[in-house]
């Protein structure tokens, strides 16, 4: 059963931040953020992927967009970018504002599969911005470990988690599960963002 959406044929959302707070009111649990990712977030994430060098990008909890249009201004004109949204309404948003971006409404579990659908057997990059707290266990090491699977050998994985999470079991549950999925993992604070944000930048998938 297909169970990929056809984005187009979704209700339209509002657009830009006033879209992503009124999914936020829908779905608290499943959208996982207060705001979405700001310039300066969203600057780090990119500066930390290297995405000139990156001929695929997948970005996992793409939102409305705020992190996708600055992964779009800076990869290459040739790479490739796919962006996953659990999130129709989001999802539809995100096609509207981001249209060079290859837009699916899907699961990040289902990584592999959407991947393999497109005839990936692995990526360049891969960017995360999913809500790690309100995940389960479960599905944070099918997710971790999908991105270490589907990792080029030379590939960077890129998260983010709230600093404030970072020392609590979620964040400590999230480092063990990068430490032991890719040889490389370096974090690095972002404090001037609000909320304060951790990025970890992950290679060698193991």
């Amino acid at each position: 059963m297909q169970r990929i959406l056809p984005v187009r044929e979704m209700p339209r959302a509002p657009s830009g931040t006033a879209g992503f707070f009124l999914e936020v009111l829908r779905s608290p649990f499943e959208t996982g953020a207060l705001a979405p990712s700001s310039a300066r977030l969203a600057r780090r994430v990119v500066q930390e992927a290297c995405l000139e060098e990156a001929a695929s990008i997948v970005e996992l909890g793409a939102g409305s967009g705020a992190l996708t249009e600055s992964i779009l201004r800076a990869r290459r004109p040739s790479a490739r970018m796919i962006a996953i949204e659990r999130s129709p309404r989001l999802a539809a948003q995100l096609e509207m504002r981001c249209p060079e971006a290859e837009v699916i409404c899907d699961c990040a579990t289902r990584l592999e599969e959407i991947l393999e659908r497109r005839g990936y057997a692995k990526v360049d990059r891969i960017i995360s911005a999913l809500p790690w707290s309100n995940l389960s266990a479960s599905v944070r090491e099918q997710v971790v470990h999908s991105c270490a699977d589907r990792l080029a050998a030379d590939g960077r994985f890129v998260t983010v988690l709230c600093f404030g999470l970072h020392w609590m079991e979620t964040g400590r549950h999230v480092r063990d599960l990068l430490a032991r999925s890719f040889a490389h993992v370096r974090a690095n604070a972002l404090l001037a963002n609000f909320p304060p944000e951790v990025t970890y930048t992950c290679s060698g998938p193991r």
